[in-house]
């Protein structure tokens, strides 16, 4: 049997469109879907050539606002973009008839370029993904499958932090005809965030990050935890200037660090 053929002969006021409800903050560990992701503590560095140590503090709880950077974090206030998936349902169809679309907006109302009316006797499912705009850098995302993969090399070379993608899911489940489709975001990756005392004996110029695991695929329509390829690692470089990080804010698949993780710091004695 065939598909029901979308109509068009609805009212405007039927066609489909989104909102967004919860400002989700990193500083809200209950609501991020990976909280075991939220840690902070202290790590002594000691130099090769002297007995002088060095204490950065690492947290994933508050980001840095870095200037011109795209690695910043994702909300409710800045999404201007997000990828949507729509499932209509009956007795005798399952069929996506939303692939990956575009929506723009902001937060009370969010629409796709080509309008999508509601038609009574199916059920609505929706998957949704963001930002958009970040398909390309690192980010991919198949229409076929709804499975995202997250790429932190790029032809063997590690994505720029300022590139990274502070990747949000959200789904929206049995909607009801004629609503406004409200999209609940949560965090699914890790946020990285180095703080820089002030009264080193010197300048921090870089901080890297060894053997991280470099990609990762997620089903954005089962909602299914990360899928890691652990055979693919790398190592992420964050640059610092005048003693304040200037990259942005590192956003890694969610992992546990083990022995094989470990943390160079660049630093210029003065």
């Amino acid at each position: 049997e065939e598909d029901t053929p979308m109509q068009e002969t609805l009212p405007t006021t039927d066609y489909i469109s989104f909102s967004l409800v919860n400002n989700q903050s990193w500083g809200d560990e209950s609501r991020s879907s990976d909280a075991a992701a939220h840690k902070a503590g202290n790590i002594v560095l000691r130099s090769e050539n002297s007995g002088d140590t060095l204490c950065v503090q690492t947290s994933v709880s508050k980001i840095i606002d870095a200037p011109n950077s795209r690695a910043i974090e994702t909300n409710t206030d800045n999404l201007s973009n997000f990828g949507v998936f729509g499932e209509q349902i009956n007795e005798s169809q399952n069929n996506m008839f939303i692939e990956n679309e575009y929506v723009s907006g902001s937060k009370d109302n969010y629409t796709t370029a080509n309008k999508y009316y509601w038609i009574d006797g199916f059920t609505y499912n929706f998957y949704a993904y963001a930002p958009h705009s970040n398909i390309g850098k690192g980010v991919s995302v198949d229409n076929d499958t709804q499975i995202l993969t997250y790429n932190l090399l790029q032809n063997n070379t590690p994505l720029q932090v300022s590139d990274h993608s502070d990747i949000m899911i959200a789904r929206k489940t049995g909607a009801t005809i004629g609503e406004k489709v409200q999209f609940d975001f949560e965090h699914i990756c890790a946020q990285v965030v180095f703080s820089l005392a002030q009264d080193l004996p010197g300048t921090v110029q870089s901080i890297t990050i060894h053997n991280v695991y470099a990609e990762g695929t997620y089903n954005i329509k089962n909602g299914t935890a990360w899928n890691i390829d652990t055979s693919k690692m790398t190592d992420i470089t964050i640059s610092a200037t005048d003693g304040a990080i200037s990259d942005g804010t590192m956003m890694l698949l969610p992992q546990v660090l083990s022995d094989n993780n470990t943390i160079t710091v660049s630093f210029l004695y003065e």
